[in-house]
């Protein structure tokens, strides 16, 4: 979190500049002890030990990808029999080892909930079509979010809407969908509590909101988030919208 928040951007600099300069000053150091003492110095051990780091690298990473493996399939088999409920799942567990084998994109493709059809298939190959189709979701999804990637900078500054009533430039959208879920849930649990909302809660979570990627503006004056919430209450629900007063013309209303 203190890597992502804006606010400690330039303790990120002045520390990135304090390593970078301490680094610059052990690798100048280091190339003038090698000149001094060139003639001193054991040629193949100085290579061997450049060579470490690589090798060492290369063998952690035969080691690491089968222990993720193995950790990611343990527990992926214990949701399983979990989800199981004490019913027999071998043959289902079976049907998953014997599709994903040591692909651990598969493997992690199906955690989650997404082994449930898998769980409550009847028989080896029921398993193997469930699966299958889990994976072509989310084959599905990753298009999806490739093609919504695209469509934010092709439509980015287009003005008018789409065949389905929605805007083309759709920058900040997402984010601002976020930020106003966030905010109404902690409007909800407010209102559970005290069975009114509170006034001041917009600056309390509006740090939040710049997690979640929209822009922060400060006014000149004032050191205070320059943020607008409207609520309307029609019968028994409630429709925030969340105005960012800023000259960005990405940043648009967005309605929950």
């Amino acid at each position: 979190m203190f890597a992502r928040d804006p606010e400690h951007r330039p303790v990120r600099s002045f520390a990135g500049w304090v390593a970078a300069l301490v680094g610059f000053a052990a690798l100048g150091w280091t190339v003038l002890a090698v000149i001094d003492q060139w003639a001193e110095i054991d040629h193949g051990q100085l290579l061997r030990e450049a060579v470490l780091p690589v090798w060492l690298t290369i063998g952690a990473v035969g080691f690491l990808y089968p222990f993720t493996l193995y950790m990611t399939y343990e527990q992926l088999l214990k949701r399983m029999r979990w989800l199981a409920d004490d019913r027999s799942v071998w043959r289902q567990q079976f049907a998953v080892l014997s599709y994903a084998g040591p692909r651990l994109s598969v493997v992690r493709d199906l955690q989650g909930a997404a082994n449930h059809d898998a769980v409550h298939a009847d028989g080896f190959r029921a398993a193997v079509r469930a699966i299958r189709h889990v994976r072509r979701e989310r084959r599905a999804e990753r298009e999806a979010e490739r093609a919504a990637a695209h469509r934010l900078i092709d439509n980015a500054g287009l003005d008018g809407w789409d065949d389905v009533g929605q805007r083309l430039d759709q920058r900040e959208f997402a984010e601002t969908r976020r930020a106003l879920q966030w905010l109404a849930t902690c409007h909800m649990g407010h209102y559970r509590h005290d069975e009114r909302y509170r006034p001041d809660l917009l600056p309390l979570v509006a740090s939040q909101f710049v997690r979640d990627g929209l822009p922060r503006t400060r006014d000149r004056d004032e050191r205070r988030c320059r943020w607008t919430v409207v609520v309307r209450v029609p019968r028994d629900r409630v429709r925030l919208v969340l105005r960012h007063r800023s000259l960005r013309p990405a940043t648009r209303p967005v309605v929950l």
